[in-house]
């Protein structure tokens, strides 16, 4: 059994979701990370973006360019190894509908 080594990430991610104009997919767009998900449900979108941000951060971990993203993007992380074995990032995030005001926005994390 391998031992997880959590890294949490200082910064707040707004991800931004709406149907798609031409099928019944959502969409998730988060400028910041300049990513985009579709999936078939905002619960399954729920479920993906923290999915695609380890992923990045653990791309970033392996090129040895995180440090330089993170400060970049004014973020921070606790217990950064030097390694991606056996990490699991966490990026707090807020997913509102695209066309919500801020005030009804949906919070997702």
């Amino acid at each position: 059994m391998s031992i997880i080594h959590r890294v949490d990430i200082e910064a707040k991610v707004l991800w931004k979701w709406r149907r798609s104009p031409t099928s019944t997919r959502f969409i998730a767009v988060c400028d910041a990370l300049n990513l985009c998900l579709e999936a078939d449900s905002e619960q399954e979108l729920q479920s993906l973006i923290p999915e695609a941000m380890h992923l990045l951060m653990i791309d970033l971990l392996a090129d040895n360019e995180i440090d330089q993203y993170l400060r970049d993007k004014g973020w921070q992380a606790r217990n950064l190894p030097e390694r991606p074995d056996g990490v699991e990032f966490h990026v707090p995030f807020e997913l509102i509908a695209e066309e919500a005001r801020r005030d009804t926005a949906r919070r997702a994390h």
